[in-house]
């Protein structure tokens, strides 16, 4: 399984996390472009059938991998449907923000997209799939 390990020392900085994120995001881009170019599209996040789920440790993971294990986590679930987005013609980006755990360098990962009526808008797919109550990661 092809996942790409953040490992960084505690706590974590939020530039690491933001920067990693984009990272991923650009993976995912590209991955949707090829697949959908050789005829095989890859379902919105929400029709894809993968659920949330907390992680113990960080690891970024793509969409393929996401996919193949049936869940993701809060920044798997940003960066897909930020690439998602992007590639719609909207103008999206993840960003992090401290968790509600209140723990020192744990943050959550969510995405903003830019409207025309209400400026940016926070978006949690987190909660659509499945997270309840406080991020845990």
């Amino acid at each position: 399984m092809n996942v790409i390990t953040f490992v960084c020392p505690l706590p974590v900085l939020p530039e690491y996390m933001q920067d990693a994120l984009e990272g991923i995001v650009l993976v995912n881009m590209r991955y949707l472009r090829d697949m959908a170019r050789l005829g095989t599209p890859i379902p919105d996040l929400y029709q894809a059938g993968v659920h949330y789920q907390a992680e113990r440790i960080e690891c970024f993971a793509p969409i393929y991998v996401v996919q193949q294990r049936g869940w993701g986590d809060c920044d798997d679930l940003s960066a897909w449907l930020t690439a998602e987005l992007r590639l719609k013609g909207l103008n999206a980006m993840p960003y992090v923000r401290p968790s509600k755990s209140g723990v020192k360098g744990h943050y959550h990962a969510l995405v903003k997209v830019e409207t025309s009526d209400r400026g940016w808008v926070e978006v949690d797919p987190c909660v659509k799939l499945g997270m309840k109550g406080r991020p845990t990661e």
